[in-house]
């Protein structure tokens, strides 16, 4: 019960933070094992770095000008979370997935994606969009 509580105040303090803050254009949390399904969204975020945040799951990612987003070895992310950013970020220019092992046949769905950064993805992730990217398998 300690540990459902504790994550819950984690989420909430990044989502109160990212909704607290509007002048908040970068957000670093790398490395932070804690992180597991945080809402991160904001009317000013342009790079969110979430790498190496080996819990996250399912985070609730987003914002009318996120341009960059760094999840590179997030090994528990799932597809419907990189999904949910690109759809969810109009302005997203940049997406490193380098190292998400569970990532399958997540769809890279945006129109201004124009780099990928996908080492040691699987095939299907990694052959999305590829006229416009390149991404080595």
């Amino acid at each position: 019960m300690k540990d459902r509580r504790s994550s819950l105040a984690r989420r909430q303090a990044v989502t109160h933070a990212c909704n607290h803050c509007p002048a908040l254009a970068r957000l670093t949390l790398s490395l932070c094992a804690a992180l597991i399904e945080p809402e991160v969204r904001g009317p000013s975020l342009k790079r969110i770095e979430l790498s190496h945040a080996e819990q996250l799951r399912r985070p609730q990612i987003g914002g009318p000008k996120l341009e960059e987003l760094r999840l590179s070895g997030c090994s528990n992310l799932e597809d419907d979370a990189v999904e949910h950013a690109c759809t969810h970020s109009p302005k997203l220019r940049r997406l490193a997935i380098s190292g998400c092992a569970k990532l399958g046949r997540a769809r890279l769905a945006s129109a201004s994606l124009r780099e990928r950064v996908c080492h040691s993805v699987s095939r299907e992730v990694g052959d999305v969009a590829a006229d416009r990217m390149s991404c080595p398998h």
